[in-house]
């Protein structure tokens, strides 16, 4: 890999641009070009900077060198696939499971906004937890400390 490309950044959350800032190979190997070895994989690790967040990722890849030859005075080593590349690091987070589709989509938004703008992030997530409240399973539970938490937030919002 060459300069950068655009990625989701495991921890900001944005795609964003990275940058190469370092690459190298598992044990040090090198591509053997001479055609003494067919079948030759190499891993390759990168570390990427997030334009976004500054923060680091690591990358894995395997690539599987093998000989093509129509005859044995011709041959040349080529790369037979580029293979999976695989995120080391960070390593995924878990994603919530069994929301509802409108809290989960108004969560994602809200992490989305999170290093773009603190206002927006904040606003999202007061329409994220009106949400959660307006959900009709919490809704029923109990009304008379929703209705506190409506009145409580209001008031935060107001003085704003």
């Amino acid at each position: 890999m060459q300069g950068s490309k655009m990625i989701l950044c495991g921890h900001c959350g944005n795609r964003a641009i990275v940058h190469l800032r370092a690459e190298g190979t598992k044990n040090g190997e090198v591509p053997d070009y001479s055609g003494k070895y067919d079948g030759q994989t190499i891993i390759y690790w990168r570390i990427l900077e997030c334009a976004s967040c500054g923060e680091p990722t690591l990358e894995q890849t395997r690539v599987e060198y093998y000989i093509e030859s129509n005859t044995p005075f011709l041959a040349e080593v080529v790369p037979e696939s580029y293979g999976q590349t695989t995120l080391l690091y960070p390593r995924d987070k878990p994603p919530l499971t069994n929301l509802p589709k409108t809290i989960e989509k108004r969560y994602i938004d809200t992490l989305g906004s999170k290093d773009v703008s603190p206002s927006a992030f904040a606003v999202l997530a007061g329409k994220t937890l009106e949400a959660v409240c307006n959900y009709p399973r919490v809704a029923q539970r109990d009304n008379s400390k929703q209705a506190t938490l409506r009145k409580s937030v209001d008031k935060r919002g107001e003085s704003l």
